[in-house]
């Protein structure tokens, strides 16, 4: 039996109390147990009918349990869920951002030790259809278990202290992506850069030697789309990798961002949050050798799948955006450059799978939940999506696979931080952060202008605590 299966087997333990053969056998427990429940589960981010292919799995064995399952735009979904939430009749099951955990936790229902649960389903024999009632106990992953499960950004994202600080699982992932570089190969060719970088500063190198600009000095063909805010695909990201590589301490022991902490010896100019914005933001300024881009260039994703860009931070959601814009470009996918490599630090970006404290049926939501997550759907579901994964024992298959080695290989060296309850306002805080740069240069002069705006991105991140 595969190893990983030993492992999970350990967590779903089942207990058939009785197995009745049609309705009459059925004790008044389990009759009352296989009543007909309709759970909600809302999302942004799945594909309709791959959930509708697990729900009908799940609902082979579980007859008596309709699951409606609605995907929303991502612009309109936080919005309808809290309306709905604030009228009681929100979903059962909600797909969280891993950033999303501290703004929701009032809202969720943590994992219970095990659920139990009526299994009704069909059994046809020779002579006569049977309808089979039994009652099925599930454990569900500890948080003890969860180290040996996951890699280790689920356990810290979704592992948290309740209300009497006991340690509870909040929800489970089916994926989990981390922020990849993406290169056209033809601009390397064309620029006679032979090798890829494996490094930050053969990164800085090829940039370089990628950037081409008109008779008036404008860019034409940018060496990376980033180096600002705004116009630059998940720029907080970006730079807050590249803070975390360079040693910056994100947030302290109560959750609130110190980002320009300064350790023993060292000169407050050289912090390191602050040389990691220096870093990011001479590539979108004028005067520096590695610049190439700026505010006034189009959107960072559309400037790659044009081929009006060489390099690209992303993820693997990307990929499709890519594919349906640009189905002929010639690109590639390379792990996260590092500043360390003995020390890799990359970022997290996923979504997981929880329950509404609100929910009517808890035990029947949180065992559809952890259906979902077992390896036989965690699997395929990556497979499927073409996403990486977030179990521990599949990241040597994947590892395997071309198009999602580079993703599998961060896995475990993939980390999220704590953005108070308004993670979105945190990443606008750093994506403020590094245009404020650009557009306050005259400040550089007198040595306050990037502790400035990294003190300001702090500070505008704790109000939301």
């Amino acid at each position: 039996m595969h190893t990983r299966w030993v492992l999970y087997g350990s967590l779903v333990i089942a207990f058939l109390v009785v197995g009745g053969l049609g309705c009459r056998g059925a004790s008044k427990e389990e009759a009352a147990a296989a009543k007909p429940i309709t759970l909600e589960y809302w999302s942004t981010t799945h594909d309709s009918r791959l959930m509708d292919e697990f729900i009908e799995k799940y609902r082979a064995t579980h007859q008596q349990i309709r699951i409606r399952y609605r995907r929303f735009r991502p612009e309109e979904f936080e919005q309808q869920l809290l309306e709905a939430l604030a009228e009681d009749r929100g979903p059962d099951i909600i797909s969280l951002h891993n950033t999303w955990v501290g703004k929701y936790q009032t809202k969720l229902l943590p994992a219970p030790p095990a659920v139990q649960v009526a299994q009704v389903y069909t059994k046809k024999g020779a002579v006569r259809t049977e309808q089979i009632t039994q009652l099925v106990t599930s454990a569900l992953p500890s948080v003890q278990q969860m180290d040996r499960l996951y890699v280790p950004t689920v356990v810290n994202d979704v592992v948290r202290a309740d209300d009497s600080g006991k340690p509870q699982v909040w929800g489970l992932p089916l994926a989990l992506d981390t922020m990849v570089l993406f290169y056209n190969q033809d601009l390397l060719d064309q620029a006679n850069v032979p090798q890829a970088p494996a490094s930050w500063a053969e990164l800085q190198n090829a940039v370089v030697a990628v950037t081409r600009y008109d008779s008036a000095g404008n860019i034409v063909q940018a060496g990376g789309a980033f180096g600002t805010g705004k116009n630059t695909d998940r720029a907080a990201d970006i730079v807050a990798a590249l803070m975390l590589q360079n040693g910056a301490t994100m947030v302290d022991s109560r959750g609130r961002a110190v980002f320009n902490l300064v350790q023993e010896g060292q000169a407050p100019d050289t912090a390191p949050a602050i040389e990691a914005l220096r870093f990011y933001t001479d590539f979108g300024s004028p005067t520096k050798q590695v610049y190439t881009w700026n505010a006034q260039m189009e959107p960072g994703l559309e400037a790659f799948s044009r081929g009006k860009a060489a390099f690209f931070f992303g993820y693997a959601y990307h990929i499709p955006l890519l594919k349906a814009r640009a189905p002929k470009l010639n690109y590639r996918i390379l792990q996260m450059p590092q500043l360390d490599a003995n020390k890799p630090k990359n970022i997290a970006n996923y979504w997981m799978e929880a329950v509404s404290k609100k929910s009517k049926a808890p035990n029947e939501a949180w065992d559809f939940v952890n259906f979902l997550a077992r390896p036989e759907q965690a699997d395929a579901y990556a497979e499927r999506t073409r996403k990486p994964t977030a179990l521990r024992a599949s990241i040597d298959k994947q590892l395997q696979n071309p198009d999602l080695a580079p993703f599998a290989a961060q896995a475990l060296t993939a980390q999220s931080w704590y953005r108070g309850r308004d993670p979105d306002a945190a990443d606008s805080a750093l994506v403020e952060m590094i245009d404020f740069i650009h557009d306050n240069r005259a400040l550089e002069e007198t040595g306050d202008l990037f502790g400035t705006a990294v003190n300001r991105a702090a500070s505008k991140i704790n109000q939301s605590l």
